[in-house]
């Protein structure tokens, strides 16, 4: 059983540097092969000031950036084990580049259990000097394990 006293809780924020080689990286593993995230000139000529980096590459500072994110999922009760990232939504207020420094808030928006699964939901708030950039909400689950 889930411990949903979490649900709520704030998270320890966090800042990430964002570098040309992460937005690089994020895109080779994606396989996205758009020129506008590896051309600066092209993507100058497109309006960027910069190559943006991916609509979805803000996922990754949850993963990467969140000091003691595995323990605590697991002192939540999700089995990371057996962890699925299911779903993400995402509200755009700007466009994220290298060299920008995010900060992120995150809070427990949701711990529920059904008979069969195991939910966590997680809304990272990301600002660049203090403007909003993007909200990502996060959802992972994990299988229940059948009760012997």
């Amino acid at each position: 059983m889930l411990d949903s006293s979490y649900e709520g809780k704030a998270l320890k924020p966090f800042t990430s540097r964002i570098e040309r080689e992460d937005i690089r990286q994020f895109c080779r593993a994606l396989g996205d092969e758009n020129p506008v995230h590896h051309n600066r000139d092209l993507a100058a000529g497109k309006g960027y000031k910069d190559v943006p980096a991916p609509l979805t590459f803000c996922t990754t500072l949850l993963f990467k950036g969140c000091p003691g994110l595995w323990q605590i999922l697991q002192d939540i009760g999700l089995d990371i084990n057996r962890m699925l990232h299911t779903k993400e939504e995402y509200e755009f207020f700007g466009v994220v580049y290298p060299g920008d420094h995010l900060q992120s808030s995150l809070s427990i928006d949701l711990v529920h259990s059904t008979a069969t699964t195991d939910i966590v939901s997680i809304r990272n708030s990301v600002t660049r000097d203090g403007e909003q950039v993007v909200i990502v909400k996060t959802t992972l689950i994990s299988p229940r394990r059948p009760i012997a």
